[in-house]
């Protein structure tokens, strides 16, 4: 079979398509998906010092209802803070890439060039096509590489997506314990209130109950006067008249 049997042309071509398809998808994990995924993580960034200032801010204003709540109440508000403060540090690991992303050449574009010139010196046929063989695996084999970098990135920022919602959950979860319990706590003193008050009245003597165990009243400790003799007024006579028997002789004087 001689050379010319060989469609060339056809194969060039399909090595053109091959070329532009793989260099699309290099710049997409390049470019594209490395930009989306720096800028979801910006936003777990600002989820994540939210959470944390709002829960800085419920603590400074509900802290004695918090420490007063019980030990399973502040157990889940410290998952809650801790959760939200390992997202917020692991966005901040996730956001640079940890080996960096791999560029096609793998010194300098000028070794295409190299290529292309070495080819050409030794007169060797098919150099274009030779050229375009080599572009296509380097261009496979650094996308493959930014593929992995990308994998790497996407599974920690989702391992962010669920400790986010985690602390979330927790928080949403103490604050609904915390509710209950001050609920109960309100019930139970209201209860001691009234209780209390029934006390009082059933304490409170009544105005027409006559009071028991009253002290009794100091005596003098002196005799008695006999009081006043007979029932009668005194008879007042003159020295002329013999006075009655018994009674009180008054003269002038």
């Amino acid at each position: 079979m001689s050379e010319n049997d060989f469609d060339y042309d056809d194969y060039v071509k399909s090595l053109e398509i091959i070329l532009s398809m793989t260099e699309k998808d290099y710049w997409t994990q390049y470019i594209d998906v490395n930009r989306h995924q720096v800028n979801v993580a910006k936003t777990y960034l600002w989820v994540a010092t939210a959470l944390v200032g709002a829960y800085a801010a419920l603590y400074s204003q509900y802290k004695n209802a918090i420490l007063s709540s019980g030990l399973s109440t502040i157990s889940m508000v410290a998952i809650s803070v801790l959760t939200a403060v390992a997202a917020f540090g692991l966005c901040l690991y996730a956001i640079p890439a940890r080996k960096g992303y791999e560029s096609i050449a793998e010194i300098s574009w000028g070794e295409f060039s190299e290529q292309a010139h070495n080819l050409l010196s030794e007169k060797r046929k098919h150099s274009y096509i030779s050229v375009l063989t080599k572009l296509i695996d380097r261009v496979d084999s650094s996308t493959y590489y930014n593929v992995r970098t990308n994998e790497k990135r996407a599974k920690l920022l989702r391992i962010t997506s669920w400790i986010l919602i985690i602390s979330f959950s927790f928080s949403l979860i103490s604050a609904f314990s915390l509710s209950l319990s001050n609920l109960d706590v309100s019930i139970t003193s209201k209860v001691k209130q009234e209780v209390i008050m029934d006390n009082d009245n059933n304490t409170t003597p009544k105005p027409n109950e006559a009071p028991q165990n009253q002290p009794v009243a100091d005596k003098p400790d002196v005799p008695k006067p006999t009081g006043p003799i007979g029932t009668l007024p005194p008879n007042y006579t003159t020295h002329a008249e013999k006075p009655p028997k018994g009674s009180i002789r008054v003269t002038e004087g």
